[in-house]
């Protein structure tokens, strides 16, 4: 038995996979350079030897930013880890932020469609700078004199829980 579609009805639109977008643009693109813009390091605390028990941990991601050229890609995000208490005469124990770029080479002439760039911004460059935050981030506590932790992998199925759109 076949089936017969009326004349006057549109075929389904095509749903594209997941994650395809953004592995259309990683096929142009080679990362070339990270660096930090801009940081920013506070504590409220003087050196201790472990955290407060009831603190609450915000990791997060701006929206990455592009702006292309001719050769070349350059994403901006903002890294944020907030360490506070419950404690309303001191509630901050630790903020950091670092404003990212993360440069990629383009391929000879490679024709990247803006959503598909968009989706590469969301989800591989956080993925590739994030082993830079997490030393970042360590390094920082160290040097405050506060207990040093290791932030967690970045997980791509995470990318749209840890992103906001400004700090």
């Amino acid at each position: 038995m076949t089936s017969v579609r009326p004349k006057d009805t549109a075929p389904a639109p095509v749903e594209r996979p997941a994650l395809s977008g953004a592995a259309t643009a990683a096929a142009s693109l080679q990362i070339s350079t990270v660096r930090y813009l801009r940081i920013g390091v506070s504590t409220g605390l003087s050196r201790v030897d472990k955290l407060p028990p009831d603190m609450t941990t915000r990791i997060a991601f701006t929206r990455p930013s592009a702006v292309r050229d001719a050769s070349r890609i350059l994403f901006t995000t903002t890294f944020l880890l907030r360490i506070a208490t419950k404690d309303n005469d001191n509630p901050i124990v630790f903020d950091l932020s670092a404003t990212t770029e993360v440069t990629y080479a383009l391929a000879a002439e490679p024709e990247i469609a803006d959503t598909d760039l968009e989706e590469f911004g969301r989800i591989n460059v956080p993925f590739n700078a994030w082993g830079f935050w997490r030393e970042l981030t360590q390094s920082s506590l160290a040097r405050l004199g506060l207990p040093v932790f290791a932030l967690p992998l970045f997980r791509i199925q995470d990318a749209a829980s840890l992103m906001v759109d400004s700090h």
